[in-house]
């Protein structure tokens, strides 16, 4: 959708608040995290300065530090929030943890995502000793992203 269309969406419903969900975990057929996260993000930004109304974006963004980011997911959502922190607009990010899988951010992290392996040979290859279905508990930054999405089994 147009910055313009938009805009006149925004300006004729009244809006105050708009939340940016919008996310794709990774390029494919059908899926551009560059157009998602920030091309769509860009034109958002402008309908919201061309609306004439005091709006606030909450946008939804990623756990972590761009030091961490080793994705097109992870880095194209960074530039959003650059885009959204020098945009002038009234925003708020919110940064909830990782979903997907086991746990999103610890595939991430240790490249089954990115490298297309088993989480079992990501996790060999990154010296990680706990078993699969267990890690969410394993370190702070794991754990914040899976906020035990998936029951650990209790072993007899």
């Amino acid at each position: 959708m147009e910055a313009a269309t938009l805009a006149r969406l925004l300006r004729d419903h009244r809006i105050d608040v708009v939340v940016n969900c919008l996310g794709v975990l990774q390029d494919g057929p059908g899926s551009d995290t560059a157009a998602v996260h920030r091309d769509f993000v860009a034109r958002l930004l402008q309908a919201i300065r061309d609306s004439d109304r005091a709006i606030r974006l909450v946008h939804i963004s990623i756990p972590g530090t761009p030091e961490s980011d080793r994705t097109a997911f992870s880095t194209t959502k960074r530039e959003a929030e650059r885009l959204i922190a020098e945009s002038g607009v009234a925003f708020t990010i919110l940064r909830p943890g990782l979903r997907g899988g086991a746990c999103g951010l610890w595939r991430q992290r240790h490249g089954a995502l990115a490298g297309g392996v088993s989480a079992r040979s990501a996790r060999r290859r990154a010296g990680c000793a706990v078993p699969a279905g267990r890690h969410g508990g394993h370190c702070r930054d794991h754990r914040l992203a899976c906020r035990r999405a998936i029951p650990a089994r209790r072993t007899p």
